[in-house]
């Protein structure tokens, strides 16, 4: 296998690594905490003998411009590649659903019956305007036009009052829940576009290319992006 598995970031590398390390080493597969992608390696170790390389770059300590260029890095390799690290939005290998959190107790394990959904394409631009009615080729709504009683699956954009600037972005199986939470913490000008046949790792994909795209155009996050 030759293949980009995961990208991520941390305050402190060398600890993250060895906590990555010392997991897929364990007996059972590991929790989804501290490292999500530790059951995900733990997994594809079951099925065969590999060797991993890790390689890392130093970026700035602040955490909202590390998350900026992870969700950049990954992007950037959507695009090339056509596809997604393997292991980032929640994939695991087909045959193998992963461990919970330790609090809730919850181990992982394998059932052959279980296959991962596709990785979607890649819609990121280095050159686009996140305020464009048709932004990436998206097809946006404004709020008002959401049916409250309906769950409608997609990602979201929250504008500023003044529509200038785009100041956070989401995504959810219930947008119309998902904003309404939102809108009770700030006040904004909300739009969706519905992606219907969209599961939950693939709406996280296109949320990525949607950020990694504010990011490369207007050289910085939604202004409320990474905010916990």
């Amino acid at each position: 296998m030759d293949e980009l598995l995961y990208i991520g970031q941390s305050n402190n590398l060398r600890r993250r690594i060895l906590e990555l390390r010392g997991a897929i080493q364990d007996s059972e597969m590991p929790w989804n905490d501290p490292h999500v992608a530790a059951a995900r390696f733990w997994a594809l170790l079951q099925n065969a003998h590999h060797n991993f390389e890790i390689s890392v770059a130093r970026t700035a300590v602040d955490v909202i411009a590390r998350k900026s260029l992870e969700s950049l890095a990954i992007s950037l390799y959507r695009a090339e590649s056509g596809r997604s690290p393997k292991f980032n939005f929640g994939r695991m290998p087909d045959g193998w659903f992963p461990s919970s959190r330790r609090s809730k107790g919850n181990r992982g394990g394998f059932d052959p019956d279980i296959t991962y959904s596709p990785h979607q394409d890649s819609i990121f631009s280095d050159q686009s305007d996140p305020t464009s009615a048709d932004w990436l080729g998206l097809t946006w709504h404004p709020l008002d036009k959401l049916e409250p009683s309906t769950a409608i699956s997609g990602v979201y954009r929250a504008f500023a009052l003044d529509r200038q600037s785009v100041v956070y972005i989401g995504e959810s199986k219930d947008l119309g829940s998902r904003i309404a939470t939102h809108a009770s913490n700030f006040e904004a000008t909300w739009e969706y576009a519905p992606l219907d046949r969209a599961d939950h790792a693939q709406r996280l994909e296109i949320e990525n290319d949607l950020i990694a795209s504010h990011v490369a155009a207007v050289g910085v996050p939604p202004a409320r992006q990474f905010q916990s």
